[in-house]
């Protein structure tokens, strides 16, 4: 047991004590125990425990907690228990193979070990220990080691990884620190990736190791501004190499040379980056990076990069999540005869399989098959009264899933002068009937809306084929209750369009860099809002795809004669 007291470098007067689980490989002879408290025969605050080591006086306020879910716990500063929530994908040590758990020792150790090198942290033993505790109670953070498999390329591979978290929640100034730190969005991965690849950059998938806990700073796994104080860290290099932030997207930075190329640029997801350059720019902004950062990986073309697999060629690029899909998407399981009571209420343990399941079928949906979407979606709205025909149809969604799981999505290379945006839209269920009720106790509204944004070499004319590349997707119920298929229509496509709109000016801002902000200040907002009066730019061809006919015929009656080519209308859909 060791206790760490971590000093803010913009703040020296604010004070982190954390006491953890930590292997201390030559602990320091004392006659005091270093977790317990001189006063009180109790343990101290942040000292970490089990459920069976609770004192027998606080026992009943932990009767109400799950014996599943109480798997830690820590003590506050009054000596309250403390529930600290475990990651889903947590190993248990004690349900490991002796292997297994030689492999995470070495882990933990090489984990502490990097912390003690960046001089983030500094160990407090015995009467300095207590000490602390003692005049700065209420500032004791719990903290542990966190060990999970960390999946690796091929099916069933994993290596052991090991991470020092701080229960951060406990922060006495969580209401004065910066939090914010945005991730890319799915969308924006994909056009990050389209626009390297039509600019001919190579690509780089990387990651930082100890990321949180660069030297002389205070960033640490689990810790409030934890997030937000390593992408400033991030930012700042890429802006004293002198790359700038996307209009749209703030993970995205780029790059640009004396003719206004995009010469490189840089997609933070947390500690993983994407980094795409042209081939002559690479070995010098490599070097620059392994300067600054300690890179655990740093792969050209092919690797694993949030939950997926990109592969990147010549003319495309493939990205599947055969691995997530084969190891983690399982069909619910139902037991002998329970597959012919189709309208039965599920039970618990089906239940809690049947949510679980659709999160997962809707996190591949939602990155890399939108396919599924559709089900996903559906299924979702159903949760509340699911029964067991809903679990048949989700089983048969996942068996398709798992048959196809190395079917990749492709972005293909288009030019960048003649790119295209093709926006496609449907909705259905307008006349199907109300059979249930919302919130409000009205009848509920069954439309489902969906589209999807592609980009293509050229606008499609009349039967014309392109060969297109899908950014962005969704299937969802819409958000006005509709009573026609023309409001259907017409909702689903708003959506879609306001998309095209979204990613038209993220990737002109990347590729060109020649949009122009009226409202400067707009972009300096965390939640930044840009109206559509706001930006001025060069829009790339784009059209619409619908097969309603009597949303084509109201548009089109609309339109000039001459502009009547930007909306395509194609039956079936």
């Amino acid at each position: 047991m060791l206790t760490y007291q971590i000093k803010i470098k913009h703040h020296p007067k604010r004070i982190r004590i954390m006491c953890c689980l930590a292997y201390d490989l030559e602990p320091e002879v004392s006659n005091e125990h270093p977790l317990r408290d001189p006063v009180q025969e109790r343990p101290a605050p942040g000292t970490p425990m089990r459920r069976r080591e609770i004192h027998s006086t606080q026992q009943a306020s932990m009767d109400d907690v799950d014996d599943e879910l109480a798997t830690w716990f820590s003590l506050d500063h009054e000596g309250q228990p403390v529930f600290v929530a475990s990651r889903s994908d947590e190993v248990n040590l004690k349900e490991l193979s002796m292997e297994e758990k030689k492999l995470f020792e070495q882990s933990d150790a090489v984990e502490w070990d990097a912390i003690v090198k960046t001089g983030a942290v500094k160990v407090l033993r015995g009467k300095e220990a207590a000490e602390a505790r003692r005049r700065f109670p209420e500032r004791v953070l719990s903290s542990r080691i966190v060990r999970r498999k960390k999946p690796q390329p091929g099916t069933g591979c994993w290596k052991a990884k090991s991470r020092w978290c701080i229960a951060g929640h406990g922060d006495p100034d969580t209401a004065e620190l910066a939090t914010f730190s945005p991730t890319p969005a799915t969308e924006s991965i994909m056009a990050f990736l389209q626009v390297g690849l039509k600019l001919g950059h190579t690509f780089s998938f990387t990651d930082v190791k100890n990321a949180f806990l660069p030297v002389g700073q205070v960033p640490v796994y689990g810790l409030d501004d934890a997030p937000a104080a390593w992408r400033n860290t991030v930012t700042r290099f890429l802006t004293e190499e002198g790359f700038v932030r996307n209009l749209i997207e703030p993970c995205w930075w780029s790059r640009f040379d004396e003719h206004k190329r995009n010469e490189a640029q840089v997609l933070i997801e947390v500690d993983d980056f994407i980094v795409s350059c042209a081939p002559q720019v690479k070995s010098d902004l490599r070097k620059r990076f392994e300067a600054r950062f300690h890179f655990g990986k740093w792969e050209d073309n092919e690797a694993e990069y949030a939950g997926r697999l990109v592969k990147v060629l010549s003319d495309r690029i493939l990205i599947h999540q055969e691995k997530y899909i084969t190891e983690q998407v399982l069909p619910v399981p139902l037991l002998k005869g329970r597959r012919s009571q189709k309208e039965s209420a599920l039970t618990k343990d089906e239940f809690e399989s049947f949510r679980s399941a659709i999160y997962k079928v809707n996190w591949v949906a939602k990155e890399t098959r939108p396919e599924v979407c559709g089900t996903a979606s559906l299924m979702a709205s159903k949760l509340k009264d699911a029964t067991v025909d809903d679990v048949l149809v989700l089983n048969k969604n996942i068996n398709f899933l798992r048959t196809t799981a190395s079917r990749p999505l492709t972005i293909w290379k288009h030019d960048p002068n003649e790119m295209a945006f093709l926006a496609v839209s449907d909705a259905g269920g307008t006349g199907s009937k109300y059979d249930t009720l919302d919130e409000d106790g009205l009848p509920s509204d069954n439309t489902q809306g969906a589209w999807m944004v592609l980009t293509a070499g050229s606008l499609p004319i009349g039967n014309q084929r392109v060969r297109a590349s899908p950014l962005s997707w969704r299937s969802s119920k819409l958000r006005r209750k509709v009573f026609s298929t023309f409001g259907g229509a017409t909702q689903a496509m708003l959506q879609a369009l306001n998309e095209v709109d979204w990613l038209q000016i993220m990737i002109r801002d990347a590729v060109q860099h020649d949009v122009s902000l009226k409202q400067w200040r707009n972009s300096l907002s965390p939640h930044m809002l840009i109206m559509r009066g706001d930006v001025e730019l060069l829009k790339q061809p784009q059209c619409a795809v619908t097969d309603a006919k009597s949303l084509y015929d109201c548009i089109r009656s609309t339109l000039r004669v001459n502009k009547i080519g930007n909306l395509h209308w194609n039956s079936p859909l």
